[in-house]
C-alpha cells in the first residue's frame, strides 16, 4: 500500500510522511496532531483496530485538511474511501474450501468493531448457509495475529476439535496457524486446509505456501493517493468510494478443486 502511495505521490511531485500507530489509538491521535502541526496537505489513513472514538479525525477535517481512508474506514465520517468488497472475498474463499471437500470449517476473525472483520465474518457465515451447512457463532473464533492463530490451533488440537478447513481474517493469522500445524505434524492440506487474506509477502514464505485473497494493496494505495491529490489540487467537495477488485490466489495450503 505504501509503495502505491509513494509512486503516485512522486508522479505529482508530492513528498509523503509515514507514521505508524502500531495498533495504538493513542499513538494514532498523536500522529494526527503531529501531521497537522506540520501543515500537511492531506492524510491517507487506515485506522487502528481499537479506535472507537473518531473525534481526532473529525478535528482534522474541521481544519480543511482532507482525509482518504483505505482498508479500515470509520463509520459516520463523510470522507473519501478506498476499500475492497470484504464480504464477497470472504464468501468466495469459504466457498472454495467447501468445493475442495471441507466439511468442518472455522473462521479465525478480527474484532467485530472493525467493519472489515464483520464483513469477512458474514461472508464466511453466508457461504456456509447457502451451501447447506449449519452455522452458529461457535464457528467464529477471535484470532487476528500470528500469536493468537498459533495458540488457538494448539488449544483446538488439545481439545480434539481441529477442523478440516480454516479461513483466517489475514495472512499473519494464517501463518501462525500453519506454524502450529507444522509443529503438531498435522498435514496441510491433507488434514487441514488453510485460507488467508491479503496476499502479502508472508503468504509466499509460509510452508506450505498460503492460499489467500489478493487484496491488491499496491493499487489500493495508488488509488488513495490519486483521490487525495486530486482533492487537494482541485478543491473538490465530491466524496468518492472506490472499490478495488479482489481475486483468490490458490497455492498449496488448500486442496485443488
Amino acid at each position: 500500500m505504501i509503495s502505491g502511495i509513494e509512486e503516485y505521490a512522486a508522479k505529482k511531485a508530492y513528498n509523503i510522511i509515514i507514521t505508524q500507530s502500531n495498533e495504538s489509538s493513542e499513538k494514532e491521535i498523536d500522529n494526527c496532531r503531529t501531521l497537522l502541526s506540520g501543515r500537511v496537505d492531506g492524510m491517507i489513513v487506515s485506522r487502528t483496530k481499537d479506535t472507537e472514538d473518531f473525534s481526532h479525525f473529525r478535528n482534522v477535517l474541521k481544519t480543511g485538511t482532507p482525509i482518504v481512508f483505505f482498508d479500515r474506514t470509520c463509520h459516520g465520517i463523510k470522507t473519501d474511501k478506498v476499500i475492497i468488497d470484504d464480504y464477497k472475498a470472504a464468501y468466495e474463499a469459504t466457498e472454495y474450501l467447501i468445493k475442495t471437500g471441507c466439511k468442518n470449517l472455522l473462521h479465525f476473525s478480527g474484532p467485530e468493531n472493525l467493519k472489515i472483520s464483520s464483513k469477512r465474518m458474514w461472508g464466511f457465515a453466508d457461504a456456509l448457509k447457502r451451501n447447506g451447512f449449519n452455522f452458529d457463532e461457535n464457528l467464529i473464533l477471535q484470532a487476528d495475529t500470528f500469536k493468537k492463530g498459533k495458540e488457538l490451533i494448539f488449544k483446538l488440537h488439545k481439545e480434539d476439535k481441529l477442523p478440516d478447513g480454516i479461513f483466517t481474517v489475514n495472512d499473519m493469522t494464517a501463518a501462525g496457524v500453519l506454524n502450529a500445524l507444522n509443529e503438531l505434524n498435522v498435514k496441510v492440506p491433507g488434514e487441514v486446509s488453510v485460507f488467508g487474506f491479503t496476499n502479502g509477502i508472508i503468504s509466499k514464505m509460509t510452508y506450505p505456501q498460503l492460499s489467500t485473497v489478493e487484496q491488491n494493496g499496491y493499487l489500493m494505495g495508488y488509488t488513495a493517493a490519486e483521490i487525495l491529490i486530486n482533492k487537494i489540487e482541485n478543491e473538490t467537495e465530491e466524496i468518492t468510494t472506490k472499490i478495488i477488485s479482489t481475486k483468490l490466489i490458490i497455492r498449496n495450503s488448500t486442496k485443488k478443486i
